[in-house]
């Protein structure tokens, strides 16, 4: 429930109408209390969709671990934790 309006604050950060946000491509994944963000560049991520976060998170008095978070493409970050997790046995 803590992150309930993520995704909205997300799709915010990226313009103000629909035709605006679509050439960003972005998803919000989550799962549990973790999530991801995906778009179509790496700028995106950094100049408006984690200020965004950040500022989404703060309001509820958390924050972004600097140590779990990553902007990474897409195909280096998530075959990373899906390889992690099935050589560590753990959840994820």
């Amino acid at each position: 429930m803590t992150l309930d309006g993520l995704e909205r604050a997300v799709s915010e950060a990226l313009g103000p109408t629909k035709n605006a946000r679509q050439p960003a491509k972005a998803h919000v994944i989550r799962y549990a209390d973790d999530f991801v963000v995906t778009a179509a560049n790496q700028r995106l991520l950094e100049q408006n969709v984690k200020p965004a976060v950040e500022a989404f998170l703060s309001v509820r008095g958390l924050q972004l671990a600097p140590e779990k978070t990553l902007i990474t493409h897409i195909s280096r970050g998530l075959i990373s934790l899906v390889k992690m997790c099935a050589s560590t046995g753990t959840s994820c």
